[in-house]
């Protein structure tokens, strides 16, 4: 570096290039140490599981010299096998002093002390207190009657006894339900619309709550096609009309049963179908149990009140002259009806309505 001639940035750029080097070199030179020493000591315990069988080799040559049979080749190395085992124990009782070597075929107890399962000295025991502990059993058993809790909560234990009266009863009620509910889609109502052209043409029909919209405008189609006073309506399908209430167009796939009990509701808030005499109905039905004639009773009523409950200010129109004409009054106060608004104003009302 004394002999460098130039810039001075160069030669700290070179200055810095060399203590890199250095610095690596150094790094190589531990890794290579590092890898030495991890071969030594795997090598090291290699040799030191080679000591004892060494030793027992050098013995089994010593002793056996020339060609033998293979039986005496097996007794020499049990006998070598069994001096070893001799000097280990001989070995280690002179350390401690307090360990003696067993005679074979011979078990010696420990002192002060007897084995759990000594059968002689429990038959003893046994015959002295055979009185005693016949008349103990009787109060155990006694005392052991009276250790449960008769008060302990124990309905989260399982009872099959229980689970069938459960199914039974909830079988009975979603049966008790169904029949209420078809009892409620059997109502008949009475639907003034009119056919919607740009003008009115009013026309009645009576259809069940259990209908829906679908089967309802296939009724309507039905109808204004046998009167042959609408050409326009000879090769349309259902899909391509619409029902109309309270400037809601309402979906094909819900029925008028739906649509009451959600209470479903137009733009002013008002319900579309305002039936609250049906609805509360319903509600007693679910709640009374009253006696089979009281029941019946209750369905003639009911009978008497569908004949008066009505639908008026229903439209049907073409969904084309909809498309055409939907800039124009009535049509522009048009909206398809959405069930998650109509859920969020009951859920809204509900809330207003506690307490």
């Amino acid at each position: 570096m004394a002999d460098y001639r130039g810039a001075a940035s160069e030669a700290k750029r070179a200055m810095v290039l060399m203590r890199k080097r250095e610095k690596e070199k150094e790094e190589i030179e531990l890794k290579k140490q590092k890898i030495t020493d991890e071969a030594a000591a795997a090598s090291d315990i290699k040799n030191k599981f080679a000591s004892y069988y060494d030793v027992f080799e050098e013995q089994l040559k010593d002793s056996t010299v020339g060609l033998i049979s293979l039986d005496e080749m097996k007794a020499k190395q049990t006998q070598i096998i069994k001096e070893k085992e001799t000097e280990l124990v001989t070995k280690v009782a002179a350390d401690t002093g307090t360990f003696k070597c067993p005679e074979p075929g011979m078990y010696t107890a420990p002192p002060g002390g007897s084995l759990s399962f000594n059968f002689d000295d429990d038959e003893d025991e046994e015959e002295e207190s055979d009185d005693g502990a016949k008349e103990s059993k009787a109060d155990v058993s006694k005392l052991k009657k009276f250790k449960k809790n008769p008060n302990v909560d124990t309905s989260f234990l399982p009872d099959t006894r229980r689970d069938e009266e459960e199914t039974r009863l909830r079988e009975t009620l979603m049966k008790d339900w169904l029949e209420r509910q078809q009892r409620v889609k059997d109502e008949v109502l009475k639907i003034e619309f009119s056919y919607w052209d740009g003008s009115g043409h009013k026309r009645e029909m009576l259809v069940k709550k259990g209908v829906t919209i679908h089967q309802f405008l296939f009724k309507c189609l039905e109808q204004l096609r046998a009167e042959g006073q609408f050409p326009e309506l000879r090769s349309i399908s259902i899909d391509q009309l619409m029902f109309v209430k309270d400037d809601m167009i309402l979906p094909h796939h819900s029925s008028f049963y739906d649509l009451i009990m959600m209470k479903a509701r137009a733009k002013t808030g008002n319900l579309i179908f305002p039936f609250p005499e049906s609805i509360k109905s319903t509600k007693t039905d679910q709640t009374s149990d009253a006696s089979v004639s009281t029941s019946d009773k209750q369905q003639n009523v009911s009978s008497n009140k569908t004949s008066s409950e009505r639908v008026d200010n229903a439209k049907v129109a073409l969904r084309g002259w909809y498309e055409k004409n939907k800039h124009i009054y009535p049509a522009s106060r048009w909206d398809a009806f959405d069930p998650e608004k109509a859920m969020n104003s009951t859920s809204s009302d509900a809330q207003n309505l506690k307490p």
